[in-house]
């Protein structure tokens, strides 16, 4: 059993997480409309949420969770046979998986990160893939990102990273987004094209590969 979670940051350009996950400058930030997202969420029964950092708030989320389940037991018959009790079991387990990858240690704090969280994912889904890793084989959901198979992925924006070459880089990302049936206008690399179109600028942080 697998609980699965897809990671994103309402930051779009951080010098720390250019640093962390984009080494010597070869990074793009991809931006998708939260509305969309959460639209895809629901259909493919994922949650998304921001994850919590303050210790009062995971409290106050544990809490939360807590007096549901207790809400929950009381509402099921007075005698417990062995099913109720599975059912119970089952219905702890849910939960705890909805609320436990949104609590994150404080020093985390700095990346403003959301999770797309899966219900629990069995290895026989079809839809389980695996690839290479640093020091091992990576296993992943392929999580869909249109609502119909012939319908193009609708992105807000995309950050080119702190790199030698932007111009170049953006110009490449122009071009993969027309091959995919989005088409940013020339304008939209100054941040004014149509807003169905993503828009691609490049990253406000200057580039040091000293």
């Amino acid at each position: 059993m697998n609980l699965c979670v897809c990671s994103f940051s309402s930051e779009p350009d951080s010098l720390d997480q250019w640093r962390a996950y984009c080494g010597g400058g070869a990074g793009f930030a991809v931006g998708f409309q939260y509305s969309k997202l959460a639209e895809l969420a629901k259909r493919h029964d994922f949650v998304i949420g921001k994850c919590v950092y303050k210790e009062e708030d995971q409290l106050r989320l544990v809490t939360e969770l807590v007096e549901e389940l207790v809400a929950y037991y009381d509402k099921l018959p007075a005698r417990k046979t062995e099913n109720i009790k599975s059912e119970f079991r089952g219905e702890v387990v849910s939960r705890f998986n909805k609320y436990a990858p949104l609590i994150k240690d404080y020093h985390f704090s700095s990346e403003k990160e959301w999770r797309l969280i899966s219900t629990v994912k069995m290895y026989s889904d079809e839809k389980f893939g695996f690839r290479e890793g640093t020091s091992m084989l990576i296993p992943y959901f392929k999580f869909p990102l249109v609502l119909q198979e012939d319908d193009a992925i609708e992105l807000e924006e995309v950050v080119v990273g702190p790199c030698p070459n932007s111009e170049l880089a953006s110009q490449a990302i122009m071009g993969l987004l027309i091959s995919n049936k989005c088409k940013p206008t020339k304008n939209q690399l100054r941040g004014i094209g149509a807003p169905t179109s993503p828009d691609v600028r490049t990253s406000k942080i200057p580039f040091r590969n000293w």
